[in-house]
């Protein structure tokens, strides 16, 4: 009989634990203990099914003032946080909301409000227990932000196909100009998937990932450069690429060297890409 009974207990806790993560999930922004109360009165049994969600990881307990506040945990972020301290996991979150760009060290410091030294520490335990990673980016050689392990960091912060590492690479992408420009100038007339997939047939992209987007950055500096023109074709509804021939460019600005690299928009004062040490530019200006 005292099996029974026992089972019978199990089966209602873990009845209880599914009706309280499903009432937290409503509320994903947490609920007060009174008014789970009223979707889930207090009894031996809940308390004993939420001791245990709170022991899994499925539900949080945060404390607002007096107030005491449940949220729910997924599986997945349930056992991402297994083991951590209630700091590693405020620290963790702030790196998890910031995605694919990361987070700077201060300013995981500044909306956790903890201290140097436990950020540092609590930073080095989660990329110990490969939970985050940090990431080089191309604003500065000392720079780096955090992620979580499992994310691609986003072209903002690693620049691309342009950028080895946080070196700018200047040779692939006259390669690129080079290769574009001549397949377009023998097919007459072609679009960017036709350039990109006679670019991808020549054994330059046997060792990079060439993308659509990346192919058309390239153009778009040979149309800056007057190199060649851009056209739209309204049967096909995309724009149509051909040379241009015998034929000054009029824009000024084509002239100048940022017009054609395809890193203007990274080019700032401080970064590795920057007006002082561009040697493009300085020719320009002395020329």
């Amino acid at each position: 009989m005292a099996n029974v009974s026992e089972q019978k207990l199990s089966e209602i806790i873990k009845l209880y634990e599914r009706k309280i993560l499903a009432v937290c999930k409503t509320f994903p922004d947490g609920i007060t203990d009174p008014d789970l109360r009223q979707h889930c009165p207090l009894s031996n049994a809940r308390m004993t099914a939420m001791n245990g969600l709170v022991s899994s990881g499925r539900i949080r307990l945060y404390q607002d003032g007096t107030t005491i506040i449940y949220k729910e945990v997924s599986q997945e972020d349930a056992a991402l946080y297994h083991g951590l301290s209630p700091e590693d996991i405020t620290v963790l979150e702030i790196i998890k909301n910031s995605a694919n760009k990361g987070e700077w060290q201060s300013n995981i410091k500044f909306k956790s409000k903890l201290q140097q030294k436990q950020v540092t520490n609590i930073l080095a335990k989660l990329k110990t227990k490969n939970i985050i990673k940090s990431v080089k980016t191309i604003h500065g050689k000392k720079k780096i932000v955090y992620m979580l392990a499992s994310i691609e960091p986003s072209r903002e912060i690693t620049g691309g196909l342009w950028y080895t590492g946080t070196d700018f690479n200047l040779t692939l992408i006259q390669d690129l100009q080079k290769k574009a420009c001549g397949v377009i100038c023998q097919k007459k007339q072609c679009t960017v998937s036709d350039v990109l997939g006679a670019v991808k047939t020549m054994g330059l992209t046997d060792n990079i990932e060439l993308q659509e987007e990346d192919m058309q950055t390239i153009i778009d500096t040979l149309v800056y450069d007057g190199l060649i023109e851009k056209s739209f074709d309204p049967r096909s509804n995309l724009y149509i690429y051909k040379e241009i021939k015998n034929l000054t460019p009029e824009n000024a600005f084509s002239e100048i060297p940022c017009s054609t690299c395809p890193v203007f928009e990274q080019c700032t004062e401080n970064g590795d890409v920057n007006p002082q040490s561009c040697v493009y530019l300085k020719q320009w200006i002395e020329f």
